[in-house]
């Protein structure tokens, strides 16, 4: 039997009502799943019951709660409510929202709490909080156009534009405070602190002493980084250091002999230079060694205080703690890192199933777990050679319990010591944020198959394998606020572009 879309409407909403009753009994549930079947088929006849009774299901279990039973009606009414061409990024956008609920907003983040009219200059939020007159905004519109407008007054969780909205924007939409996140992440942000050189020569494997521009600001029991010839990276210590060090007494203008910390690895006739205290280098030449003592064959044009440094560049060397596992070539990098913040990261590891192990040239890994794990996450794998190889991940798939790399292993992984570390930074407020509602593995995955329903019927070309990845990404729990939007961009872009039904485009989920 034929009904009206808002007739099956009203049924859904008295069923969904009946299923979160307590006592239900399984007899019953099943009853009550073949109602939701009926009311639904006679809107929409062509509707997956299996989507249905996945949904069904979700709604009846006690242990979801009341929030992610709101979106499992919302994703039940789409079956029976036609998306039209008006209408076709405003539900994409919800849908994506629904996927990417966010509590709390990222930093400069938030939604309408309010519908705001095409020409309305007032725009309600849940709050207002850190937001300035004068902020540059953006506001996510229906037609999914973004309009940039500026922050002119604020009373209480109420935001005045300077321009009035060109459309509508409805309760839900996205409101970005770009200047709230400038502030925030400069506010947040340290410097990195990496003091970064390169080496002067190439280093074979074993050994454990190397020649860099520059060691200065570097001193013994830094932890500090190499650049392998593989691609790796070794993570080490400084255990001593050569043709680098500082003054330890003042010296004056004009005078030709200064006194530093070691003259270790210099010799009469090198090039050195010399920090001065207006901030300019000195080169000049040693014209003899006499101890600590340097004679230098120019005199100081001004003064280099106490803790000045002083560099013989021609026989900077450094010792490592460790020696290098695989070589390094001429102007590969070493940093070192003993200023770097802590960084706001949480890492978590999963060890190489052994075996297999991964070989050499392997860009996909099977691990113990991929818990965790998510698209576009830094990690860093452990080699049998000691070393550390940082690179992407371009793809998880929790089923198999495999991941992919952005760029091949350049030595094996094939020890029972190899594992990967997952990275994931916490940085900036947003990057890794909590649902607002949580939902369960069967709904994510009926939100995102009724976003494959929209999306391929609007556009029977639309490339499967974007569609995809858009899709898996925005359910990564590292997805920032900004690559969000552009997903949700892009999957209305996707949509958009192959309408060739124009404003008589129909779809039901």
């Amino acid at each position: 039997m034929s009904i009206s879309p808002a007739s099956a409407v009203g049924q859904i909403g008295t069923i969904v009502g009946e299923l979160r009753l307590p006592g239900v009994t399984p007899q019953h549930e099943a009853q009550l799943e073949q109602q939701l079947v009926t009311a639904i088929s006679g809107a929409n006849p062509s509707a997956n019951w299996g989507m249905i009774a996945t949904i069904a299901d979700d709604v009846a279990d006690p242990t979801v709660s009341t929030s992610a039973v709101n979106v499992d009606v919302m994703a039940l009414d789409r079956m029976v409510q036609p998306t039209d061409a008006a209408n076709l990024s405003s539900v994409i956008g919800a849908l994506a929202g629904q996927l990417r609920g966010q509590s709390p907003y990222p930093a400069g983040t938030s939604a309408l709490s309010g519908t705001a009219l095409s020409g309305a200059t007032a725009i309600t939020l849940p709050s207002t909080v850190g937001m300035f007159n004068g902020d540059t905004v953006q506001v996510t519109l229906d037609n999914g156009a973004t309009f940039n407008d500026t922050i002119t007054t604020i009373l209480n969780n109420i935001v005045n534009l300077a321009k009035p909205l060109p459309s509508q924007a409805s309760s839900g939409n996205r409101f970005v405070n770009t200047t709230q996140q400038t502030r925030d992440q400069t506010t947040s942000s340290s410097s990195t602190g990496s003091i970064v050189t390169s080496l002067t020569a190439g280093v074979a494997f074993g050994t454990s002493i190397v020649q860099v521009k520059s060691a200065t600001g570097m001193n013994v029991g830094d932890p500090v980084q190499i650049g392998l010839a593989d691609g790796s990276t070794l993570d080490t210590t400084i255990a001593s250091i050569t043709g680098s060090t500082t003054l330890t007494a003042d010296s004056l203008a004009n005078t030709s002999a200064v006194t530093v910390g070691s003259t270790t690895g210099m010799n009469d006739g090198d090039a050195v230079q010399i920090k001065l205290d207006n901030g300019t280098t000195f080169d000049t030449i040693i014209a003899s060694i006499a101890g600590n003592t340097v004679n230098l064959a120019a005199p100081l044009p001004s003064q280099a205080s106490t803790g000045a440094t002083f560099t013989d560049p021609t026989d900077v060397k450094i010792t490592l703690a460790t020696t290098l596992p695989v070589g390094a070539a001429d102007g590969a990098s070493f940093t070192d890192t003993i200023n770097v913040q802590p960084a706001n990261t949480i890492s978590f590891s999963s060890p190489l199933m052994n075996p297999p192990g991964a070989s050499q040239g392997s860009s996909t890994l099977t691990l113990v777990s991929v818990g965790g794990m998510a698209t576009g996450d830094t990690v860093q794998v452990a080699l049998d050679n000691g070393s550390v190889f940082n690179t992407t991940l371009t793809n998880v798939n929790s089923l198999a319990n495999t991941v992919t790399l952005a760029t091949p292993l350049p030595s094996n992984a094939l020890f029972a010591t190899a594992t990967v570390t997952d990275m994931i930074s916490t940085a900036q407020q947003s990057a890794a944020f909590k649902p607002a509602v949580s939902l369960s593995p069967q709904m994510l995955a009926m939100l995102q198959l009724q976003l494959d329903v929209l999306i391929g019927a609007a556009n029977p070309n639309a490339d499967t394998k974007t569609l995809q990845t858009t899709l898996a990404s925005l359910v990564s729990s590292t997805l920032s606020s900004t690559q969000f939007q552009q997903d949700v961009t892009a999957l209305v872009q996707l949509a958009q572009q192959g309408n060739t039904l124009g404003a008589s485009l129909s779809i039901l989920a």
